[in-house]
């Protein structure tokens, strides 16, 4: 299964915000394993992200995606 993280999170969210949709979207869409992070749609430049919101985003599902 692919989730499909919104991109508009790492662009205007928090480090918090994204660490709790992760986490949200790991609890609905993995609860068995075999899940796929992407994003909604693609950066195309990056300024259509926040570094920091991003790493938070792989760092929580790297910890918690664990199966």
């Amino acid at each position: 299964m692919t989730g499909f993280f919104p991109i508009d999170a790492v662009k205007n969210g928090t480090v918090q915000q994204c660490v709790d949709e992760a986490k949200r979207q790991l609890d609905i869409m993995a609860p068995g394993g075999k899940y796929y992070m992407c994003f909604e749609k693609s950066p195309l430049v990056l300024a259509d992200i926040k570094p920091e919101t991003l790493n938070a985003v792989i760092d929580t599902y790297k910890e918690y995606g664990r199966y």
